[in-house]
């Protein structure tokens, strides 16, 4: 929703490595909690002690087997419902509260070295493997918004943002959900 002075925040989904709902993990942000631990099927090179340990900061046991697309939406998937239950949205039976509510994607910058994704198939992969899945999986009619991916990582929150601030002000909706999700802790990230 918007209103004079912008755009206003009106609910929150999370799901990080501190806790799987927004209430957890802020509390734990909060209280210092860090859970940083030794990925033990990586070693980084040092002069001085040729291997060192690598730490990360994975979501042990929610995104365990998942890379790429397959993680961003099982951590969109929750995010999502996070936001729903917090938030005190209409469930999916509100189709009318739903189908005025679009959806923009914040996601990693996409590039080749990274993903090994071709370039000009990303937006039908994104499509297909990401907004799809995660619109079947959510059972909620929302949809895309028009170019709705954002794959230029974190500078693609401030985009996102202003393209809902014009579809706002155009009032072709009423609400915009703008979702972020990535993972540094896949292989090809890590290699």
């Amino acid at each position: 929703m918007s209103s004079p002075g912008g755009l206003v925040i009106s609910g929150l989904g999370m799901v990080s490595n501190l806790g799987f709902t927004v209430e957890a993990t802020c509390a734990a942000q909060r209280t210092g909690v860090v859970r940083r631990h030794p990925l033990l099927d990586y070693v980084a090179y040092d002069e001085s002690t040729l291997e060192a340990p690598v730490s990360g900061a994975p979501i042990r046991g929610f995104t365990d087997g998942f890379i790429q697309a397959g993680a961003w939406v099982r951590l969109g998937l929750a995010a999502l419902e996070d936001l729903v239950r917090y938030g005190h949205l209409p469930d999916r039976n509100a189709r009318a509260f739903w189908s005025k509510t679009g959806l923009a994607w914040v996601l990693p910058a996409l590039q080749f070295e990274r993903f090994l994704w071709p370039e000009p198939e990303v937006p039908a992969l994104l499509e297909r493997h990401c907004g799809a899945l995660l619109a079947d999986l959510a059972q909620l009619s929302l949809h895309m918004i028009p170019g709705g991916f954002f794959t230029s990582g974190p500078m693609g929150v401030a985009a996102a943002m202003r393209r809902a601030e014009a579809l706002l002000a155009e009032g072709t909706l009423e609400r915009v959900i703008i979702l972020g999700t990535d993972s540094w802790m896949d292989p090809l990230s890590m290699g």
